[in-house]
């Protein structure tokens, strides 16, 4: 998970939220470490990524990444979750 906005870019750490498409297995929520890295063990499918960052930041931002993760099987899939911080 990222910050970005009028000031550098950071890594931040936070909760990750990923939801699949409507019918299929539940959300599946990790944590992303201080450096902004996570992962997921995930189904083949395509999820809606959210970040909600550390309280310790001044306050929890939730915010989204700008398109939707889709998981293809046997191959490591990326995603960036950018959070304006105020």
């Amino acid at each position: 998970m990222t910050a970005t906005g009028e000031t550098p870019v950071h890594m931040l750490d936070g909760v990750i939220t990923l939801r699949p498409s409507p019918g299929e297995e539940r959300q599946t929520t990790v944590v992303a470490a201080r450096a902004g890295h996570f992962s997921a063990d995930l189904p083949v499918g395509s999820y809606a990524v959210t970040g909600t960052t550390s309280p310790a930041y001044g306050g929890s931002v939730t915010c989204a990444a700008a398109q939707l993760l889709r998981v293809v099987a046997h191959e490591d899939n990326q995603v960036d979750v950018d959070c304006q911080i105020p």
